[in-house]
């Protein structure tokens, strides 16, 4: 990519390159989700002597969760919090993502209630794939009830789901044939258009 070879060029020249320059690279690999691209660029950094911040960190881990290498991601996160860099909902919120995309709502449920613990304020980014996957699925493995839980959590924090979210919660309840849960998704869905 350009900003590799930028890079590249800059170490060549003697030039030392800042935790910018290395951020806007990894921000690269993030996009690709090439994750062994952007671990070789952090292990080139610290031979740069160039101390990575917590957004050097929070990126990697969104590579990671990009390419569905939860573990690794999660190994990061350890590595970033061991670098005294604090727990933060970046982070977090990209651990939720990760794991209800690939359709593991109770590790993503964990991570969100580690933001909880840590006193961290979740956002639509966390909460909308966390009601997703709990809502998602055939009648047997969806768990609807789960995914209204955490809708109710988000409208008190004061996040607004998606309309994707709340149809999803919706839509598992008919497939369930669940009227009551229709119900309370339909009263959902009126008290955000207010």
């Amino acid at each position: 990519s350009r900003s590799e070879e930028t890079l590249i060029q800059m170490i060549e020249q003697d030039l030392a390159p800042n935790v910018y320059s290395f951020n806007s690279l990894l921000a690269a690999c993030v996009e690709a989700s090439d994750v062994p691209t952007a671990q070789k660029w952090f292990s080139r950094m610290a031979e740069a002597g160039v101390s990575a911040d917590a957004v050097t960190y929070r990126t990697i881990i969104a590579a990671c969760s990009r390419a569905g290498n939860l573990p690794l991601s999660e190994e990061w996160l350890q590595k970033m919090v061991a670098a005294s860099h604090a727990l933060d909902v970046v982070s977090c919120s990209s651990l939720v993502s990760g794991y209800a995309a690939s359709g593991d709502a109770v590790s993503a449920e964990r991570w969100m209630s580690r933001m909880f613990d840590a006193s961290l304020s979740p956002g639509r980014a966390a909460f909308d794939p966390l009601i997703r996957a709990w809502a998602g699925g055939d009648v047997s493995s969806a768990q609807p009830w789960r995914a209204e839980g955490w809708l109710w959590k988000a409208i008190e924090a004061g996040v607004r789901p998606t309309d994707a979210a709340l149809q999803a919660v919706l839509a598992a309840y008919v497939r369930a044939e669940d009227q009551q849960g229709i119900d309370r998704a339909v009263a959902a869905l009126r008290r955000l258009d207010r």
